[in-house]
């Protein structure tokens, strides 16, 4: 049994062909930081430490592994099913994004287009995805407090159609990298696309 701190426990279970392992107060500590509940047992907080270690190590190795081969570039308004990729890096009006994702990039997108039209009602006219102004945080909903308003999730097809229509109407440069995971379904594993708008009205 793991010690016991505030009102959070992690406990072992162990077998009769298990050892037992001493951990540091400082390591206990460390451990019921990243813990999901107060019943968590330590076993599975260990486990996702371990799944989260192994797949950093594999996203290093694709890492190596992209350096070698070759992008192809599509055209930005008629792209390739998007469904199981991974944004590897994305730039909007020359800006890096720092740690990409499809989200992250309709998010910047949304923002200066807000910013640009000077207020919502004139984003909302504009945008073709969910948003309301002011703070809304359920049904896929995040605030992005710096424009005060709400703009709803989605995949990586309809995220990319939103930033492309926003880049074209407002005429912002806009690139993305990104890697199609090894799946089954997805439309070209493994490989490696781009999609740029230069920018300009």
């Amino acid at each position: 049994m793991l010690p016991k701190y505030g009102n959070m426990i992690l406990k072992s279970h162990m077998t009769d062909n298990s050892k037992n392992i001493s951990l540091s107060n400082q390591t206990v500590k460390r451990l019921l930081r990243v813990a999901d509940s107060f019943d968590e047992t330590a076993e599975s907080v260990i486990t996702r430490l371990l799944d989260f270690f192994e797949q950093y190590q594999n996203t290093s190795v694709r890492r190596a592994e992209i350096g070698s081969l070759k992008a192809a570039v599509w055209s930005p308004f008629n792209p390739p099913n998007l469904r199981h990729t991974k944004v590897t890096a994305a730039s909007i009006g020359g800006q890096d994004i720092t740690v990409p994702s499809w989200n992250k990039l309709v998010d910047e997108a949304v923002r200066r287009t807000r910013k640009s039209l000077g207020s919502f009602a004139g984003l909302k006219k504009v945008i073709p995805a969910n948003v309301v102004e002011g703070v809304k945080q359920d049904h896929g909903y995040r605030y992005l407090s710096d424009v005060h308003l709400s703009l709803q999730g989605q995949d990586a097809q309809d995220a990319w159609r939103c930033v492309a229509h926003l880049a074209r109407s407002q005429g912002f440069a806009v690139e993305v990298h990104f890697l199609w995971r090894n799946k089954p379904d997805a439309a070209y594993p493994g490989q490696l696309g781009n999609l740029t708008i230069s920018g300009g009205v």
